[in-house]
């Protein structure tokens, strides 16, 4: 008996980490561009390139785009409960 309700449970825990990690696919979701006529039908192409990538900034993603040098500005707000800051690290 303890065996079957130890594979019962395990079979269920099974079913929910495929289901849940199913649902992290981009494919069908806002940020799938692969039906967008700019994209080239291809999924991870608008942001991101396998190939001759910007390497400006090491270790970040492999973008498809160039960094932009622009400047950007805070947000602050009179209800705002943190301290805004720059961003550390690659964004």
């Amino acid at each position: 008996m303890k065996l079957s309700l130890f594979f019962l449970v395990y079979v269920i825990f099974l079913t929910i980490s495929v289901y849940t990690s199913s649902l992290a696919d981009i494919r069908n979701s806002h940020h799938d561009f692969s039906g967008a006529a700019w994209s080239g039908n291809e999924i991870c192409k608008p942001c991101h390139t396998p190939h001759h990538a910007n390497l400006e900034i090491q270790n970040s993603p492999l973008w498809n785009h160039q960094n932009t040098t622009a400047t950007f500005q805070i947000y602050s707000s009179s209800t705002l409960d943190a301290t805004p800051g720059q961003p550390t690290g690659n964004t």
